[in-house]
């Protein structure tokens, strides 16, 4: 987190269970560098908060903590809150979202609050915990009955009726955040009031990052937007995330050595010699993006995301979308990236595929646990145990259904085995 926080300008957290001890903690890693205004009902449950960098405040004119929380609007406790940013160099409207998990009721009434809240006038940001998805393919049931609205239709109804109406729209990304017993969903997420056109004008990126256990079960997202400058080869901008890359030291010494730049005994200016090591690193930076996108993923977690995401990426017809991550493992190549996908026999082998590695997955983060417990209470691993182990029990064929049979129409026999019936 401190890595995240130190390259960000600002960090949204959700279902912080803020405690005192907690608060402490936090501000001892940034009290130097950031400020943090929140919102908590206990610690059990709900809380919202927001970390800011003191440099980012200072573009809105806010040198002081105490201008900060005047910002700093508690909408519902624990659930809803507003940072309002206002300066010179512009407005600036960030919602911090944890949407109750365990009443609808409740977060429709989040919901209509937020609708109410919006300021069209100004760029508002709305990110968080939502705890429903938003969209027919946001929800993959591991039992391989496939996508699954479920319960959050009306919630998603209610959603795009009232606050997409207001001109929000998500900086989508396709990876799941958040993976419970039976479903990998969607329910991390980022929206924006910035206009359609502002996409010709800047760079938007909206991407999900690994998890870390021992902060959170859900993975986080990032999300940047700058301003696109035309530049010349010369002078290209080389993200932070390419300079602290393990591959670029070694690919720059190598642009240097292959160049001759370590040669010091040559008649060159130091202009031109200037100029040749911003060449070697704009040509060690391209070369740590292009391995980038040819990554493999190799942690059974990393196959289950990107193979869930080209199974949504199919079924919402982003072909473009599935080929690029049939690039990240290759049994997604087995599929065909285009209409009709659903008679290849392929696909349904990957189906099963997902399935086996749902199973597969929770013996990992069973191993995780067994790793980390000498650090946690016995309290703590108990339960996390108890929860992979319901997992695991729930993820058994027809553990989850009352129905026992089922007959198939086309070969006019009843189907009785759990396998199939979770597929039916």
């Amino acid at each position: 987190m401190a890595a995240l926080a130190e390259r960000c300008d600002f960090l949204v957290l959700t279902e912080t269970r803020e405690t005192v001890e907690r608060k402490a903690t936090l501000y001892q890693h940034h009290f130097r560098s950031h400020w943090y205004v929140s919102s908590f009902i206990d610690q059990f449950k709900g809380g919202i908060g927001i970390l800011i960098k003191h440099s980012f405040a200072a573009r809105f004119g806010i040198y002081r903590y105490e201008d900060l929380v005047r910002c700093w609007e508690v909408l519902i406790k624990g659930r809803l809150g507003r940072l309002r940013l206002q300066g010179r160099e512009g407005c600036l409207d960030i919602y911090a979202l944890y949407l109750d998990p365990a009443s609808k009721s409740e977060q429709s009434v989040s919901i209509l609050k937020l609708a109410r809240s919006v300021d069209r006038r100004v760029h508002s940001l709305a990110a968080g915990d939502f705890n429903f998805v938003e969209g027919e393919f946001d929800r993959w049931r591991k039992d391989g009955s496939g996508w699954s609205l479920g319960a959050d239709a009306h919630v998603a109804k209610l959603w795009r009726e009232n606050v997409l109406s207001q001109g929000l729209r998500e900086w989508e990304q396709p990876i799941h955040t958040c993976e419970t017993a039976m479903v990998c969903s969607r329910i991390d997420r980022c929206y924006s009031s910035l206009h359609l056109s502002h996409v010709v004008t800047e760079d938007i990126f909206c991407h999900a990052l690994e998890r870390v256990p021992d902060i959170s079960a859900h993975r986080p997202i990032e999300f940047e937007i700058r301003r696109r400058v035309q530049q010349s080869q010369l002078h290209q901008h080389i993200p932070d995330w390419v300079l602290k890359h393990p591959l670029f030291d070694a690919e720059f010494k190598g642009e240097v050595s292959f160049r001759g730049l370590d040669d010091c005994t040559t008649s060159t200016s130091g202009f031109e010699r200037l100029s040749e090591f911003k060449q070697a690193a704009v040509a060690a930076s391209r070369y740590v993006r292009r391995q980038c996108k040819l990554d493999h993923v190799t942690t059974t977690e990393g196959k289950l995301s990107v193979s869930v995401a080209f199974l949504r990426a199919l079924h919402i017809g982003d072909y473009s979308l599935a080929e690029k991550l049939q690039n990240k493992y290759c049994r997604l190549r087995d599929v065909k990236a285009r209409s009709g996908y659903w008679d290849d026999p392929a696909y349904q082998m990957l189906q099963d595929h997902v399935i086996s590695l749902s199973h597969s997955n929770i013996h990992d983060r069973m191993q995780e646990l067994r790793a980390a417990r000498q650090n946690l209470p016995e309290t703590v691993y108990a339960h996390r145990k108890d929860n992979i182990l319901q997992s695991l029990r729930r993820l058994m064929p027809g553990s989850t259904g009352r129905i026992g049979a089922v007959r198939d129409d086309e070969k006019s026999n009843v189907v009785t085995d759990p396998v199939v019936l979770a597929r039916s």
